[in-house]
């Protein structure tokens, strides 16, 4: 079990290169499967920003598993219910502003 957060920025709010790449080379491993609530989007984004094929590999976007006409559940909800985890993720964690530099 294990959650990786990657912030794309330096302490100055540039572009962190070394950010960057490592994250590139964890998209492009075709061997981890990266699985969460929205991350088509997500891909989306990444591939629209690189324009390269390693932000849509081996991804499985669970959204949609569970929902009620086309709303999309909690990845803590599914976790629960499908595998009978519980997600360690305080509110405040969860709607904290991700594009604070630094985190």
């Amino acid at each position: 079990e294990a959650a990786l957060v990657v912030q794309l920025v330096d302490g100055n709010g540039n572009p962190s290169d070394a950010s960057v790449n490592m994250l590139k080379a964890l998209l492009a491993d075709e061997s981890i499967i990266k699985a969460g609530v929205g991350i088509d989007q997500d891909m989306l984004e990444l591939y629209r920003e690189w324009g390269g094929e390693e932000a849509i590999r081996s991804r499985f976007d669970i959204g949609g598993v569970g929902g009620k006409s086309g709303r999309t559940v909690a990845l803590k909800t599914l976790t629960g219910a499908v595998v009978d985890v519980e997600l360690q993720k305080s509110k405040k964690l969860a709607v904290s502003n991700w594009g604070q530099v630094p985190l």
